[in-house]
């Protein structure tokens, strides 16, 4: 049996692509904390922290709609 009331459907697809970004941004994010740390510990390394966020979740929202949309392409 398949919803067909449009508010269920927008609903399920909304967390479905909230599901895939984050996911991709947890990824990106981990990838992105090790660049420019050096040996010691910097002060003022928050700003670096929000700053590898913000970027993460930018990129991470660009490949998750192209993972989304490649998905239900199909």
């Amino acid at each position: 049996m398949r919803a067909t009331d449009p508010t269920i459907i927008f609903i399920s697809q909304a967390f479905e692509f909230f599901l895939v970004f984050v996911m991709v941004w947890t990824v990106f994010f981990f990838m992105a904390l090790p660049i420019g740390m050096g040996k010691e510990e910097e002060k003022g390394q928050g700003k670096d922290v929000k700053k590898k966020a913000l970027y993460s979740a930018l990129v991470a929202l660009v490949v998750s709609a192209l993972i989304y949309y490649i998905s239900k392409s199909q």
